[in-house]
């Protein structure tokens, strides 16, 4: 649920403000803090109250509440990364990049969506409006979908090398000394933030070599 209000801007820019007086530095935003200060001069009363006694944020919903869905895609085989035999400014091989969403994705949020929706009004919490276009499966509704931060995939594990990079100790197929280490060896890319995942194969990547060692 992101929550949409007025007053998100002038919000994060106290926090900008704070932030940098804890830190010892010059606020960079110095000049503007007046306006941002009048303008939440309506909504501080309820913030402290909240605080004081929640020892939490107060959400502002003056522009109502979103309903933010987060999906993962599903591997799809013709999406590959390949060297091509062009060459960048510095003399490298540039990259091919094939990226196909399958198509299945847009019934997973659609019916996450409708079995939300049904859950919230069931309940008497919420009326949830859900785009036309995904309630009518409109595969144009996946223009407007957005990827994340994480880098993953690219080197994925596999047990045979048709179907991915590296074998199931991280060691690259039809090689004998060459192992990745990292979110690219992911078969599939989550939404979950993927650091501790990636820490967790490096570490046994460190067992298995030690061991052959």
């Amino acid at each position: 649920m992101v929550f949409d209000s007025a007053y998100k801007e002038h919000l994060d820019n106290l926090k900008m403000f704070a932030k940098a007086l804890i830190r010892g530095r010059a606020p960079s935003n110095l000049l503007a803090m007046p306006a941002h200060v009048l303008a939440l001069m309506r909504v501080v009363a309820p913030l402290a109250v909240r605080y004081l006694r929640s020892h939490r944020m107060l959400n502002l919903t003056d522009r109502g509440v979103k309903f933010w869905l987060t999906a993962e895609q599903a591997p799809v085989a013709q999406s590959r990364i390949a060297i091509t035999d062009r060459k960048d400014a510095l003399g490298l091989p540039t990259l091919d990049v094939r990226w196909t969403i399958g198509g299945c994705e847009l019934q997973t949020m659609a019916v996450f969506a409708e079995l939300t929706a049904a859950a919230l009004k069931a309940r008497g919490l919420a009326e949830l409006t859900i785009d036309p276009r995904l309630a009518g499966r409109d595969p144009g509704f996946l223009d407007e979908a957005v990827d994340a931060y994480h880098h993953m995939g690219g080197a994925r594990m596999a047990d045979r090398p048709t179907d991915g990079v590296v074998d199931r100790d991280l060691k690259v197929h039809g090689t004998r000394n060459l192992y990745v280490a990292g979110a690219a060896v992911f078969p599939s890319a989550g939404f979950a933030n993927p650091t501790l995942t990636a820490i967790a194969l490096a570490l046994r990547l460190a067992d298995h070599l030690g061991a052959r060692a």
